[in-house]
């Protein structure tokens, strides 16, 4: 009887760890979102959403900006999932907003 080859340690290791950096950036994504969100009621009394040329910019636009600043392994599961598009206009507002993302994301 043969058996499948097992993974790596090494490279199971580094797989969760990118998963669990993926999951890490969704979660300070959605942290942000909210501030700003409750930053724009605060300021103005009403909640803007992203302007046009930051639907236009993602996902493409938030890959190039996010490659260098996270691992490749921790972009790459990010854009595997269901929300990247979703995810993608998060960077992108926060751009817009002046927070420069490679002071921000390390």
């Amino acid at each position: 009887m043969t058996y499948p080859p097992q993974p790596e340690p090494f490279a199971e290791a580094l797989a969760e760890a990118a998963q669990t950096a993926a999951m890490a950036y969704r979660l300070m994504m959605t942290i942000n979102d909210a501030v700003r969100r409750a930053t724009q009621r605060r300021l103005t009394g009403k909640e803007e959403e992203l302007g046009e040329d930051a639907a236009k910019m993602t996902p493409g636009w938030s890959a190039g900006q996010l490659r260098g600043v996270i691992g490749d392994n921790v972009l790459a599961v990010l854009m595997d999932g269901a929300d990247w598009p979703l995810m993608a206009r998060q960077p992108v507002g926060v751009q817009q907003a002046g927070v420069d993302l490679g002071v921000f994301l390390p």
